[in-house]
């Protein structure tokens, strides 16, 4: 299914983002850290509305289904 994969992707994409973020920096002020951090947060749980969709969808079409348990991770 082509949308796990592009759904994968994004997951990918955020994951690499907070690892290269300046929110691990001792340089980024508290301020700046919570801003990123609120940032990530949100587009993790879009994220995670999606994996929901996308488990519903699977369930729908009756293929199997991927577990996106390790998402929050």
């Amino acid at each position: 299914m082509q949308d796990l994969d592009v759904f994968g992707e994004r997951v990918i994409m955020l994951h690499t983002e907070l690892d290269k973020s300046d929110v691990y920096s001792r340089d980024c002020s508290i301020g700046d850290s919570w801003v990123m951090i609120d940032n990530f947060v949100h587009r993790l749980d879009a994220l995670e509305n999606e994996a929901q969709d996308l488990i519903e969808l699977q369930e729908l079409l009756e293929a199997s289904v991927v577990n996106f348990s390790l998402l929050p991770q």
